[in-house]
């Protein structure tokens, strides 16, 4: 049986007690997600609509959109560069 992303949700769980403590819904295909360092937001990616979010983890809610190359499946996080 092939994957294929359904449900348009993602579910926030505590490793430590392993339980969902919440869920974002109404989201367009989430596909690729990375967890903050500090642990506070969530990046995923979007694939109905070639978008990528921020999900605060905090409050449970998407925070920002941008626009991004179609089909994306990763995602990453880093520091900005060092302005010279």
């Amino acid at each position: 049986m092939g994957g294929r992303p359904s449900g348009n949700a993602i579910h926030i769980a505590d490793v430590a007690s392993r339980t969902i403590v919440g869920s974002v819904g109404s989201l367009p295909s989430p596909r690729g997600v990375f967890i903050a360092p500090d642990n506070r937001a969530a990046f995923v990616t979007f694939g109905a609509d070639n978008s990528a979010g921020v999900i605060d983890l905090s409050d449970k809610t998407l925070k920002a959109k941008f626009p991004v190359a179609a089909s994306p499946d990763g995602v990453a996080y880093g520091r900005a560069p060092a302005k010279s």
